[in-house]
């Protein structure tokens, strides 16, 4: 059983250590205390047979060292060993914008999916996933 991370948010702390959250309550105050941080989404590619985690930059802190554009590309990467794709919003909009995303692997260059209740099982590409249980509190 595993979280599907889906419009959620994350975070770059003053380690340079990553954390994903979903949009809580208290998102907002924790996100405070954190140098970067954005909107996070999650796909998988069929075809590489891996998730690609999608990490859009919000957020950064204007007077703390070593937080440049390409340290917090650095740090990303380091995450986790998935295909990433990393953008700069560079809007004053204030807001995650939840988006009707047709993404592409950088890996292979085919579309990537969103997985949903409705998507094929990753390991055996057959059959459809199922939700067990979905309860969020703040």
């Amino acid at each position: 059983m595993e979280y599907i991370y889906e419009n959620d948010l994350f975070m770059i702390d003053k380690n340079h250590e990553t954390f994903l959250t979903p949009l809580l309550m208290i998102t907002g105050r924790i996100m405070k205390d954190k140098p970067v941080n954005g909107n996070y989404s999650e796909f998988y590619c069929y075809r590489c047979g891996k998730f690609v985690r999608k990490f859009i930059i919000k957020e950064i802190w204007d007077d703390i060292e070593g937080f440049k554009k390409e340290d917090i590309i650095k740090d990303i990467e380091n995450y986790d060993d998935s295909i990433k794709i990393i953008e700069f919003d560079e809007s004053d909009s204030g807001i995650f914008l939840v988006r009707d995303e047709k993404e592409i692997c950088p890996e292979c260059g085919k579309k990537v999916k969103k997985l949903t209740h409705d998507s094929k099982c990753p390991k055996c590409k057959k059959g459809k996933l199922w939700t067990i249980s979905i309860l969020m509190t703040d």
